[in-house]
């Protein structure tokens, strides 16, 4: 696999005669338009085409992986969509970001999971656009300034096996200094978004105004945060999916105005990194609604786990962070805190913390381990371990039941 590293080498890799296609791209037998794009290596190496795989014919071609992909995406029917299969290889992302139209039943894929289609965005310019910070390196953001016209709802969405690469640094975080992120996804119903690999972007995936989604596989790497969950996403399942040295918070899920409802996250793992440094800042597990009454409910996590949450703030380092008692109904089943500065803080009401039959809800060394903030009735906390915390628990308001797990 290609190393998705500062060290990536200028040479660029490529199949030959456009992309061979996987078990996921063979769904075209509608009729739908399916274009590969490719290095064409018996040509040049900088030379990038997009060839129409139906009928061989060369639809693009270029040296602007931007243009070339922009301009495939544009040929596809806004009804019936279509397939952009992407070739492994090393993509340089400069003249522009690639702006996802409003195309339902798209497909957008590299090769293969290990996600070596590679987009470099480290020397982007995004041309009209003050701040890169509110778009993706693919993009449908509601927040980009230079769209003309209202972004338009598209149904069925699918984005995998695909790598970005961005300059986000940690003196620019600690000066609100944001690169762009790897995907900006609003205003889509039934999203599917797996096997997408981030480093030093913004933001590694952020969705907004999105019902019925998957985000899973997906890892991220010393990113501004992690997986974001903006307003109005509901219905949205993350599953097995990994950040590594976020300086914000590894998942957020953030919402005001109108409601973000029904979200599950699943065997996922945040890692701050053992003593990093005071820049990786924030939580592992981030729910916050602004304090609105219509905010967030229904959010479940199992079998999640967050580590190393401490060289930050200490008023926001945590495991698994809510202190927004405005927030209800959340469940943490089977998860894990080790090594942080709080592990679960919970506010609002209805919050259950609960271990299954085989496995336990650990909470390890960790600064304070369980704190209920004011105004959060109903807490219940099953069978939870313990283990090696400065302080076990601190209850604002006290919960309806608390047992511990005897080792």
């Amino acid at each position: 696999m290609v190393p998705l590293d500062k060290g990536i080498p200028s040479q660029r890799t490529a199949i030959g005669d456009g992309a061979k296609r996987d078990d996921n791209s063979s769904n075209n037998g509608d009729g739908t338009l399916t274009i590969s794009i490719y290095r064409d290596l018996l040509e040049d190496d900088e030379s990038i085409k997009a060839k129409d795989t139906k009928t061989g014919e060369i639809l693009h071609s270029g040296t602007d992986a931007v243009s070339v992909i922009q301009k495939s995406l544009e040929r596809l029917s806004t009804a019936s969509g279509g397939v952009l299969l992407i070739s492994d290889g090393y993509y340089q992302v400069e003249s522009n970001n690639i702006i996802i139209p409003d195309i339902n039943n798209l497909s957008i894929q590299g090769n293969s999971a290990a996600g070596d289609a590679i987009f470099d965005a480290r020397n982007i310019h995004t041309a009209g656009l003050r701040d890169p910070r509110y778009v993706g390196i693919f993009s449908r953001s509601t927040e980009d300034s230079r769209n003309n016209r209202q972004l338009n709802h598209i149904n069925n969405l699918n984005i995998r096996n695909l790598s970005f690469i961005g300059s986000q640094t940690a003196e620019g975080y600690l000066a609100d200094d944001l690169s762009i992120d790897g995907l900006r996804i609003n205003n889509v119903d039934n999203l599917l978004v797996e096997n997408v690999r981030t480093r030093s972007v913004g933001l590694s995936i952020e969705c907004r105004n999105v019902n019925r989604a998957v985000i899973r596989n997906c890892q991220s790497f010393h990113d501004a945060a992690g997986p974001t969950l903006s307003n109005n996403s509901q219905n949205v399942v993350i599953e097995n999916c990994y950040t590594f040295g976020s300086y914000d918070d590894s998942f957020a899920c953030l919402g005001n105005i109108p409601t973000t409802s029904a979200i599950t996250f699943k065997n996922c793992i945040a890692d701050k990194g053992f003593n990093a440094p005071f820049s990786v800042t924030a939580s592992c597990f981030k729910l916050d609604s602004g304090g609105s009454e219509l905010g967030i409910a229904g959010v479940t996590y199992i079998n999640c786990k967050a580590y190393n949450a401490k060289p930050g703030r200490a008023d926001i380092q945590g495991g698994f962070i809510n202190g927004d008692p405005m927030i209800s109904d959340v469940k943490y089943i089977n998860c894990s805190a080790v090594n942080c500065h709080v592990g679960i803080k919970v506010a609002g009401p209805n919050m259950k913390v609960m271990s299954g039959l085989f496995h336990s809800c650990l909470l390890q060394n960790c600064d304070i381990a369980l704190v209920t903030e004011v105004r959060s009735p109903g807490g219940q906390f099953q069978d939870i371990s313990f283990i090696d915390n400065k302080q076990d628990t601190a209850f604002y308001t006290p919960p309806n039941r608390l047992t511990k797990r005897q080792l």
